[in-house]
């Protein structure tokens, strides 16, 4: 009679090497149609075609490509939100709304931030929509780029999206982008670096108007009751968003 033995679990040290050699060398067999499809970023111009067609949908006499905007937003204060369809994305740009500002949602499903904006009330004159994948440098740069065409001003940044992927297939067989990264780390991280760096003209130049430019890194897992980080006292939240203004 054999004794059956459960399998050794790997060290710390063999998993670091092993994520090391996963995101330095990923396999060919990564770099498939379905990752290229997932990180795959439309032009400035296919970006500002598909959005100013939906704008002219609901306002014919819409020149910007704002879903729902017909009006410069030069006038109101402006804040940038990545992941502005969801969770603290959506809350923070519904809060900033209603206390003046002009949110620009930095989105990769337009529908979708159409539908939780028609949802949460949002004025037409308030918020403009684009396109925004942070998996992809390419379209964090055509971003940017079309925040510059438009003639937008940027006020504040707000780094808010985020890709969580904790299960165990992500961490044995991780996903790289068209660029070669790892996803979450190309979502989380590098996309916003790329980000600030392509939109610091922009935030330097309302400093130089006298607009008090901020730049935020949202970490919203301590925004979560449902992990251990979001039990820490005191729990994060919202507040007013006082801080903004200050």
């Amino acid at each position: 009679r054999h004794r059956a033995h459960a399998p050794s679990l790997p060290s710390f040290t063999q998993l670091l090497v092993s994520s090391t050699t996963n995101m330095l060398a990923p396999s060919a067999k990564l770099y498939n149609a379905r990752a290229r499809a997932n990180v795959r970023a439309p032009s400035v111009r296919a970006a500002r075609r598909h959005v100013a067609a939906r704008a002219a949908v609901d306002t014919p006499s819409a020149t910007s490509p704002a879903t729902s905007s017909s009006s410069s937003p030069s006038s109101k204060r402006t804040v940038v939100i990545t992941g502005a369809s969801s969770g603290l994305g959506l809350n923070a740009a519904n809060s900033l709304i209603k206390n003046g500002w002009h949110v620009v949602c930095a989105v990769r499903d337009f529908a979708k931030m159409e539908m939780k904006a028609t949802q949460m009330n949002f004025p037409k004159d308030s918020f403009s929509v684009y396109h925004c994948d942070l998996a992809s440098q390419k379209s964090v740069r055509a971003f940017a780029e079309a925040l510059q065409v438009d003639g937008v001003n940027v006020d504040v940044l707000i780094c808010n999206a985020a890709l969580y992927l904790p299960s165990g297939r992500a961490r044995w067989h991780p996903q790289f982008t068209a660029d070669g990264f790892e996803l979450s780390m190309a979502s989380n991280h590098l996309g916003h670096f790329k980000l600030v760096h392509e939109l610091f003209p922009l935030l330097k130049a309302s400093a130089e108007a006298g607009r008090k430019p901020r730049c935020i890194i949202l970490g919203s897992v301590t925004g979560n009751t449902n992990t251990v980080a979001g039990q820490v006292p005191p729990k994060a939240n919202l507040g007013d968003l006082s801080g903004l203004a200050e």
